[in-house]
Parts: C-alpha cells; sequence; structure tokens
C-alpha cells in the first residue's frame, strides 16, 4: 500500500508533503512510511470525532464564544454605513407576534402539543382544563398562543387578554375577569354561574399572568384570586395562560412548587439553525441584498467564505442569544447597516459583556433582581418592593440604561434589555440576588 499511503498522505497534507517527499525516496523512506499512515489515521479520527461534536450545543456554544472572543480583538474595525431603512426594520419588529408569513413552526413545538391537549378536552377526551406556558422574556409566549388560539378556533369559542399591569388587589382582579369573559363577574359564585350558562365550550387565552401580583405584604391576593378561579372544575371553559420564567421561578419559591395544579409546557430555546431561519425568512421578505463584513470573513470563515462565513455570522448570534428569538433579533439589528438602496451591510454585533454587571452597587443589583423577577415595574412599584430611597433608584437606573441593560416602555414601566437579560440573569444567580 505504499502508493495507496503516500496519496492520502499529499491530499491531506499537501504543504507537508512537499517537504517530505525527498527525504521519503531516500533510504529512510521506509521508515517513514508507518509514520505518514498513522498521520493519515489520526487526522481523519479528528475529523471524524469533530464533525461530531461541532452537533452537540455545548460545543456550539463555546465556538460562538470564541468566535465572539475573536472578534472582538480584531485588529481591524468593521466597516459601518449609514442605519437601515425603516421599511426593513418594520420586518424585524422584535415586540410583535410574529404572523403566517414569518411564523416558524418548530418540530414538537409547544404550540402542537398544547392544540392537541385542548383538542382532546374539547372532544370530551380528556377532562384536563388548565395549562400553563412558561418562557423567558423574548422566547415567543405570546405568538405561541396566538398560534394555539388559531389552531383550535374552529373548533371552540376563544377569548384572548393579556394582563395589563399590574392588577394587584380584588376590585382590580374583576375588573379585568370581566373584561375577558364578556359579562360582570364580582365573585366566584359569578364566575360558576358565568360557566353554567355556556352552550358552547370556552377556551381563555391569557398572557403576562406574572402582573397578577407584587413581591410585597398583600400584593398576592389578586393572584391568588385567580389561581381560585382557574383551579375550578368547570364544565365548559378551559385556561391556557403564559407567565415569565423567573417570575414563575419566583412564584414557586413563595407558594409552593405545588400550588399550581395544571398542565405546564416550557417554551426550550431555539437551535442554531432555527435561529438562521428565522431571520432569513424576514430577511428575504424584503427583497435586501446583504454582504458580510470582512472581519466576519476573516475571523469566522477561516479559508473559506460564503455560506460558512454566513452560518458562523448565526451561530455567533444563536450562542450570545442562548437561543431566544427576540434578543437574536436584537443582536442582528445591532450588527446591520445599508450601504445603499435595497442593500445591507453585516458587520459586528454589538455584545454585552459581563463587566456591564459586575461594576455595579448591590443597590443596582436588587433593582435588576426586582425587575427579573416581574417583568416589568414602575419606579414607585421598584420603591415598595426594595424600600431603596427615590434618589439612589433614579441614579441607579440611568447607570442601567446608559449600559443599554434596561429600557422603559410607553407607559413608563421599566424592562430589562432581551439582548442584556442572560446576562443579567446568570450573574444575579451567581451573587444569589434570583433563584433557577
Amino acid at each position: 500500500w505504499r502508493n495507496e499511503i503516500c496519496t492520502a498522505f499529499s491530499h491531506r497534507f499537501s504543504q507537508l508533503w512537499m517537504k517530505l517527499q525527498p527525504l521519503y525516496k531516500s533510504k529512510v523512506g521506509i521508515v517513514l512510511l508507518p509514520v505518514l499512515f498513522m498521520a493519515i489515521v489520526i487526522n481523519d479520527i479528528v475529523k471524524l470525532v469533530s464533525a461530531y461534536l461541532v452537533r452537540i450545543d455545548l460545543v456550539k456554544r463555546l465556538l460562538s464564544e470564541v468566535l465572539r472572543k475573536r472578534l472582538e480583538r480584531a485588529e481591524k474595525e468593521s466597516v459601518t454605513y449609514g442605519p437601515p431603512p425603516a421599511d426593513y426594520l418594520s420586518s424585524f419588529d422584535y415586540y410583535l407576534s410574529a404572523s403566517d408569513e414569518i411564523y416558524i413552526e418548530r418540530d414538537g413545538s409547544v404550540s402542537q402539543n398544547a392544540t392537541i391537549s385542548i383538542e382532546d378536552w374539547v372532544n370530551a377526551k380528556s377532562s384536563d382544563d388548565l395549562m400553563l406556558i412558561v418562557g423567558n422574556r423574548g422566547m415567543g409566549k405570546t405568538t405561541t398562543l396566538n398560534r394555539i388560539c388559531k389552531n383550535i378556533s374552529k373548533l371552540s369559542d376563544t377569548k384572548s387578554k393579556r394582563v395589563h399591569a399590574k392588577v394587584a388587589n380584588s376590585e382590580d382582579f374583576y375588573s379585568w375577569l370581566s373584561d375577558l369573559l364578556g359579562t360582570p363577574v364580582s365573585s366566584v359564585n359569578d364566575f360558576k354561574n358565568f360557566d353554567k350558562s355556556l352552550n358552547k365550550k370556552l377556551v381563555c387565552f391569557v398572557d403576562d399572568i406574572q402582573n397578577l401580583f407584587l413581591s410585597i405584604v398583600g400584593g398576592f391576593e389578586a393572584y391568588k384570586l385567580f389561581l381560585e378561579i382557574v383551579s375550578l372544575k368547570t364544565k365548559n371553559i378551559y385556561w391556557c395562560l403564559a407567565v415569565n420564567s423567573r417570575s414563575w421561578s419566583y412564584l414557586k419559591g413563595v407558594l409552593g412548587e405545588e400550588h399550581f395544579y395544571g398542565k405546564v409546557l416550557h417554551l426550550q430555546q431555539w437551535k442554531d439553525y432555527e435561529i438562521q431561519k428565522l431571520i432569513l425568512v424576514r430577511h428575504e421578505q424584503t427583497k435586501f441584498k446583504r454582504t458580510f463584513d470582512e472581519s466576519i470573513k476573516a475571523y469566522g470563515a477561516g479559508e473559506r467564505i460564503g455560506q460558512q462565513a454566513e452560518g458562523q455570522f448565526f451561530r455567533l448570534l444563536w450562542g450570545q442569544s442562548r437561543g431566544n428569538p427576540r434578543s437574536a433579533l436584537m443582536y442582528w439589528i445591532s450588527a446591520i447597516s445599508s450601504p445603499q438602496e435595497k442593500q445591507i451591510h453585516v458587520g459586528i454585533p454589538l455584545f454585552i459583556g459581563s463587566g456591564l454587571v459586575a461594576t455595579m452597587s448591590d443597590d443596582a443589583l436588587f433593582l435588576l433582581a426586582a425587575i427579573a423577577r416581574h417583568d416589568s415595574l414602575t419606579k414607585d412599584e421598584l420603591k415598595k418592593i426594595t424600600d431603596i430611597n427615590d434618589i439612589v433608584i433614579r441614579k441607579c437606573l440611568k447607570e442601567a440604561e446608559d449600559k443599554n441593560l434596561i429600557w422603559s416602555d410607553a407607559e413608563e414601566r421599566v424592562r430589562i434589555s432581551s439582548r442584556a437579560q442572560y446576562v443579567i440573569d446568570y450573574f444575579l444567580i451567581g451573587k444569589n440576588f434570583l433563584y433557577e
């Protein structure tokens, strides 16, 4: 197999073979032959193992971190142009529920499993009438609820409503419940009578149930009333709810693991190819062309460019977003600029480092932890929960906003940025400000 070994070695190590070929043709060539054979075997084994390892999520995350570090240390900064036009950015509005044109149906998704469960209840194949969908900020809870509602709308009547922040007392709760059901409800008995009066099955979809509590004495009145309502063995009403995962962990810690009696479905992190599809489906609708910065090609793809550069870039977004679709969309927006009409240029995203959180005071960390547990809070609510004075609250919130860690919505409710949430959450968990 002398010739076969030489040919195989030259294909795998072309430059090294050019140096070894004269030595191989000499008298020591027979001794060199086993070494060449072992080099071929080791090379092929390494490639085989590498091909398997790169399919593992942990290895993908490590490669994403390596690429991020290399891009951060890049000597040549990425080229940036003008901001993308508004018509392009409108396709990437990460705070809107995904429409049918850009909806990504995941294999074995929560929406599919939930639809089957509700259909079984409608068709009297199951008596389970309560379901909770748990997911972190930006994981698609609202989109999932809307998809389930659409799937079963032909089989049953439906009603949908989110809990507007904050509904924390009984009066506000019954007012909200009356709006949801479309009939006055002021007690548990009123709700029971409403259930008996229905002639057709009704599925109620409720988003953001974390807005039913405040972590203060007496702040769980509305949430406990809601638990009493949804725990009733109704004949005609099914509840499908959604809650923030950090809020859910906190509620289980306060009220116990078994305080909620129903089916709980967790939204899982997206895969890297799903994040890539999420962005490209939206991008293709815009009819814009895309180019990648030379720094992405140089540090992300080695000697090969094109599809490999693009694939590694989307793996970078997936790793930094921890498989969170909203976070990935935000990283995508931070990376693009527009050199000319109907074209975008993809550069290096704006990364959020843990050092931005590590340098903040304990008061600031307490405030961030309170926001994470509740999803959103006003400054007055933050004061009630943390008992920190107004001056310190304003100073800490300004620091966090300057670092792009938080933002305030139209109702002046402070929220954690989806792009920074995993850096913040993991740091707070490590400092015991939050618990899993």
